[in-house]
């Protein structure tokens, strides 16, 4: 048993080690102008995976905020709930081109 547990141990600690340089960011990034066309593997990754997570995203926001609502009434912050749990995520997933994967700047 003692072996399983080292070993499983040691699995973890090496796909750690290895997921690392996945959180990098990108030193020689290039400037875009902001009305810039999106590249392909951008609008892909936008559509096939930012997306139907953002719609995840707003179903437990929404979750989240039924959850956080008596507390929020308590405290008189419940627009700010609603804005940061609700409204975000559904601007974020429908409002967004498609592509553009950070939010825009206000």
């Amino acid at each position: 048993m003692k072996h399983i547990f080292l070993f499983s141990l040691a699995m973890v600690f090496a796909i750690t080690l290895s997921a690392a340089p996945l959180f990098a960011q990108d030193v020689y990034k290039t400037w875009q102008p902001p009305n810039a066309e999106p590249k392909g593997e951008k609008v892909l990754w936008d559509a096939l995976v930012m997306r139907p997570a953002g719609l995840i995203t707003c179903v437990l926001g929404i979750g989240g905020f039924i959850v956080s609502l008596p507390f929020a009434l308590t405290s008189q912050t419940q627009n700010q709930a609603f804005d940061s749990l609700i409204v975000e995520p559904i601007n974020y997933t429908f409002s967004r081109p498609i592509g553009l994967l950070e939010p825009a700047t206000p």
